[in-house]
């Protein structure tokens, strides 16, 4: 097995990956219409069944459902894939 030195790495051209930012735009742009739309789903319909919702209650549940959501979102769109 042949061993390289630091020499040859450090000479070596090693092509840097390039980033489309295109990607990345359309990507954060799917994952905030896709958080907006389901927040607001799923809080609608939370509000219409049970009515009797005080606002501190109100706002923790918009807060969990959120949370929940970008989490979710962000396992299925990453930033980027490394």
């Amino acid at each position: 097995m042949k061993s390289k030195s630091v020499e040859y790495f450090q000479q070596e051209n090693i092509p840097i990956p390039s980033i489309d930012a295109n990607y990345i735009i359309i990507n954060r742009g799917i994952k905030f219409f896709l958080n907006f739309l389901l927040i607001y789903l799923f809080v609608t319909i939370i509000i219409y069944n049970y009515p009797e919702l005080n606002i501190n209650t109100f706002i923790l549940l918009i807060c969990v459902v959120s949370s929940v959501l970008l989490y979710i979102l962000d396992l299925n769109f990453p930033a980027c894939y490394i």
